[in-house]
């Protein structure tokens, strides 16, 4: 399947809180809509087979944000062979917000350690956060340098993926609270490449943003609280929504989920 690589795929998916339920949800509703992420994450499987994985958010849990990621197809990380096995991860990463993942490595080594989403735990809920990343950032090594050459830092992988965490740690460090919106327009400023990515947080807030040159692809769709993106349409379009409430993701735009209300933002 070498021929079918496109450098890794990334998808989102959230049901908003309220009465109104979605019908495209799971049977077992809006707080389990993370259930279609592995579907979601098939239907894209031709962008990367090294390695797939999801972040689900759960308020109700003591791992406010939790993430899965194994090496191998969709079907070998969420065991969708094997009922049993399939059932229990979905219990135990279920949640009303969910991000995916497929890898087809670009750089880094093929182990679990480079598998996304990548999930940084912090004390305070606006610094939590998992985010998955299709692309390349060309000032990788000025922005790797910077890193290396203030306080006494390390890195511990050779990726633009770990660069990109590190710098949206920098984005919320302090007492400030920005929103994501804000955090990712700062980034936008240093990231010189071509990307989309999803971001989800302890708080249940959601970015899904697309490069300022709008070379990696990202779609959206929104039918009244269900909200879902990911790098091509055909995960949109299996999950059931109408083909006329999906849209691209245009250079530089981001959709943003926080206090209940989806935002979109140039």
């Amino acid at each position: 399947m070498s021929e079918l690589n496109h450098e890794c795929g990334v998808a989102a998916i959230y049901h908003l809180p309220g009465k109104e339920v979605s019908p495209l949800c799971p049977t077992q509703g809006p707080r389990e809509v993370s259930r279609l992420m592995p579907r979601m994450l098939l239907d894209i499987q031709n962008r990367g087979q090294l390695s797939a994985g999801m972040t689900s958010y759960n308020p109700d849990r003591q791992q406010l944000i939790d993430t899965h990621r194994k090496l191998g197809t969709v079907n070998q990380a969420f065991r969708l062979n094997h009922r049993g096995k399939s059932e229990s991860l979905m219990r135990k990463y279920s949640g009303s917000a969910a991000i995916g993942h497929v890898r087809y490595a670009t750089c880094g080594a093929d182990d679990c350690s480079h598998a996304q989403p990548f999930e940084r735990h912090h004390l305070q809920k606006h610094k939590w956060f998992s985010f998955a990343f299709n692309g390349q950032l060309a000032n990788y090594t000025q922005l790797r340098d910077k890193l290396l050459a203030e306080d006494d830092h390390h890195l511990t992988r050779a990726t633009d993926t770990e660069i990109i965490m590190h710098e949206i740690s920098r984005e919320l460090s302090g007492d400030r609270r920005m929103p994501l919106i804000d955090v990712m327009r700062h980034l936008a400023t240093r990231f010189d490449g071509a990307y989309s990515l999803a971001l989800l947080n302890a708080q249940g807030e959601m970015l899904v943003a697309r490069d300022p040159l709008g070379i990696k692809p990202m779609c959206y769709a929104i039918e009244g609280p269900l909200f879902a993106a990911a790098s091509e349409s055909v995960a949109l379009v299996n999950l059931g929504f109408a083909p006329e409430s999906i849209h691209s993701l245009e250079a530089g735009e981001a959709v943003t989920v926080s206090n209940g209300k989806i935002l979109e933002t140039v």
